[in-house]
C-alpha cells in the first residue's frame, strides 16, 4: 500500500516536471517569434534603371537614400561597381554621399537593410542598378546661390525691381534653363553657359513666382531640376520694422575709454586769440574823412561878391529853367517795356504729341518696361504666324511674320541689356 502510494507522487512529480519543461519551451519560442527581423527599407534615389553621367558620381558625389525604419538603430549600405568587391557602410542616417570611382558605361549596384537595437540585421532591400553614361546620362541639380528661398521684397506704392539669379557651375553642362512659374504658368529660358541671370519684374501687383535651373549635356540630355524655390514681390505692404534697439544697450560700456581723448582737445583753443588782433589795423583808413574838410575852404571866395551886389538877381533866373527840362526824358523810357509779351506766343504743346510714340521692343505690356510679364506674353504667341490666331506682332521682333527662335533669343537679349 505504502509502495504504491510511492509510486503514484513520483509519478506525479514527473508529469509535473514535463510540464514546466513544455511551458518554458512554448514561452520561449513566442519570445523569439517577437525578435523578427526588420523590413527592408524602401530605395528613393538613385532609383533602378537610372542612368546618369559620370560626373554626377565623380565630381559633386551622389547621395543615396532611402525611407526610415521603425525600430532601426543603424542601416547597413552595400555598394558595388560591376563585379568589383562589395562595400558596405554602417550608418545612422537615411541617406549616404559617396564619390564611387566610376567610369563611362559602367554599372552601379546598391541595397540597403536596417539593423535594430540588438544587433540584429534587418531584411535586404532588392538591388537596384544604375548605368553610367556620358552619351546618355543625366547631370547633377545645379546648386542654387542666390536669391534664397523664401526670398521676398516690398513695394508700398509699387515701382520696378531686378532680381538676380545665380547657381554653380555643373561639370561637363554645355547649357542651362532658367525654369519659372507664375499664377500656374510655366516657361522656360534657355541661358546658354552662363551661370547667372537679371530678370526685371514690375510690380503693379502681388507677384508669387517660383524657380528652378537645369543643367544640359553635351549630348542634350536635361539633368536633374535644382529644387523649386520662391520669390514674393508685395505691392501695397510696407516692409516689417527690424527691430535694433537691443544691441544699442551692449555697446556703451566700451565707449567708457573714450574721456582719455578730452586733454588732447584743450591745447587747441590757444589758437583763438592769435587771428582777433591781425583785424584790428582796418580803421587806419579813418583818415580819409579828411579829404572832406579840405573841400569847406571853398567857400572863402565868397567876399568877392559883396563888391558887386548887384550882379546877383541877374544869374540867378537863368541856372533854374535849365534844369527844369532834364527831367522831362525820363518817362520816355517807360514804353520800351511793352514790347515784352512778344515773348509768350512760344506755347509748349508741339513737345507733348512727340513724347508718346515711343514704342519699346519687347514690351508687350506697354508699361515702358521689359520684364518677366512680357515674357510670359512672348510664350502665348510663340511658334505663331502672322497669318494665325494668337499672332502678336509686338512680339515679332525681327518682323518676318513668325514669332520663332530667333524672336526669342532677341527677347532674351533685351533682358540682360
Amino acid at each position: 500500500m505504502v509502495q504504491s502510494q510511492l509510486a503514484s507522487a513520483k509519478s506525479r512529480t514527473i508529469h509535473i516536471r514535463i510540464s514546466l519543461f513544455i511551458a518554458c519551451f512554448l514561452f520561449a519560442g513566442f519570445s523569439v517569434q517577437a525578435q523578427e527581423p526588420l523590413p527592408a527599407p524602401i530605395q528613393v534615389f538613385p532609383l533602378d534603371g537610372s542612368v546618369l553621367h559620370p560626373s554626377f558620381f565623380t565630381e559633386r558625389g551622389i547621395s543615396f537614400e532611402w525611407t526610415s525604419v521603425t525600430g532601426a538603430a543603424q542601416y547597413s549600405l552595400n555598394t558595388q561597381i560591376d563585379e568589383n568587391a562589395l562595400q558596405e557602410l554602417v550608418t545612422e542616417s537615411t541617406s549616404q554621399l559617396l564619390k564611387p570611382e566610376i567610369e563611362d558605361n559602367q554599372t552601379l549596384n546598391w541595397s540597403v537593410r536596417a539593423i535594430d537595437e540588438d544587433g540584429l540585421p534587418g531584411v535586404l532591400s532588392a538591388t537596384a542598378s544604375i548605368i553610367a553614361s556620358a552619351t546618355s546620362g543625366k547631370l547633377p541639380p545645379p546648386l542654387i546661390s542666390a536669391p534664397d528661398d523664401g526670398y521676398e521684397d516690398y513695394f508700398p506704392k509699387g515701382g520696378n525691381t531686378t532680381i538676380f539669379f545665380e547657381w554653380d557651375a555643373v561639370g561637363q553642362a554645355a547649357s542651362y534653363t532658367l525654369m519659372l512659374e507664375e499664377d500656374g504658368f510655366p516657361i522656360s529660358l534657355p541661358l546658354g553657359t552662363s551661370t547667372t541671370f537679371s530678370l526685371p519684374f514690375s510690380v503693379n501687383r502681388t507677384r508669387n513666382i517660383s524657380w528652378s535651373v537645369q543643367a544640359h549635356s553635351e549630348s542634350g540630355v536635361a539633368g536633374y531640376e535644382s529644387p523649386i524655390r520662391t520669390i514674393k514681390l508685395y505691392y501695397g505692404v510696407e516692409a516689417p520694422a527690424t527691430p535694433t534697439p537691443t544691441a544699442t544697450a551692449t555697446f556703451t560700456p566700451t565707449e567708457t575709454p573714450s574721456p582719455t581723448n578730452t586733454p588732447t582737445d584743450t591745447p587747441t583753443s590757444t589758437n583763438t586769440p592769435t587771428p582777433t588782433p591781425t583785424f584790428t589795423p582796418v580803421p587806419t583808413d579813418t583818415p580819409t574823412p579828411t579829404d572832406t574838410p579840405t573841400l569847406t575852404p571853398t567857400p572863402t571866395h565868397t567876399p568877392s561878391p559883396t563888391s558887386t551886389p548887384t550882379h546877383t538877381p541877374t544869374s540867378t533866373p537863368t541856372p533854374t529853367a535849365t534844369h527844369t527840362p532834364t527831367f522831362t526824358p525820363t518817362p520816355t523810357d517807360t514804353p520800351t517795356l511793352t514790347p515784352t509779351p512778344t515773348n509768350t506766343p512760344t506755347n509748349t504743346p508741339t513737345s507733348t504729341p512727340t513724347s508718346t510714340p515711343t514704342p519699346i521692343p519687347g514690351d508687350l505690356d506697354g508699361n515702358a518696361f521689359v520684364e518677366v510679364q512680357d515674357l510670359f506674353h512672348f510664350a502665348e504667341s510663340y511658334q505663331r504666324v502672322i497669318s494665325g490666331e494668337g499672332y502678336n506682332p509686338e512680339a515679332d521682333l525681327n518682323g518676318d511674320g513668325a514669332v520663332d527662335r530667333e524672336d526669342l533669343l532677341r527677347f532674351i537679349e533685351i533682358f540682360s541689356e
